[in-house]
């Protein structure tokens, strides 16, 4: 997973040219792995072409604001776009009838915001930062 995740991670944008950001990467997605909130989609030899990372966030957590799962990082091999794949991850994702939240930069290139919006995400009036916009979904 965590190639796949490299070679979209110029569109998040995603920063991993240091070992030190590599590894807290690796670790989000270990995190998320063992935690049963992660989605992905085979192609045809069984390789991962997308994913869908989240975690169980709570209002418990001091500083946050939102209970449910926050999705992570997502995203599909360009090879491999176009046919449904990410529309079936949010779909696993959304049968945890929990509510998603998603944090997408600005700067992505993937059309990501657009993509949330279309899937029934909301765009919230608020942001932690003001080069990202935060979606939700509820059930």
């Amino acid at each position: 997973m965590f190639s796949v995740l490299t070679e979209i991670a110029p569109e998040i944008p995603l920063r991993l040219d240091t070992e030190q950001r590599q590894r807290s990467i690796r670790e989000l997605v270990d995190g998320a792995c063992a935690s049963q909130m992660s989605w992905v989609s085979l192609d045809e030899g069984d390789n991962v072409v997308g994913f869908l990372f989240g975690r169980t966030r709570s209002t418990d957590t001091r500083g946050m604001k939102f209970s449910g799962v926050e999705l992570l990082y997502g995203g599909v091999l360009p090879a491999h776009r176009g046919c449904g794949r990410f529309s079936k991850l949010l779909t696993e994702a959304k049968k945890l009838r929990a509510p998603l939240w998603a944090v997408v930069k600005r700067a992505n290139t993937s059309a990501m915001a657009e993509r949330l919006l279309k899937y029934g995400f909301a765009k919230q009036a608020d942001s932690l930062r003001s080069d990202e916009d935060t979606f939700v979904w509820t059930p």
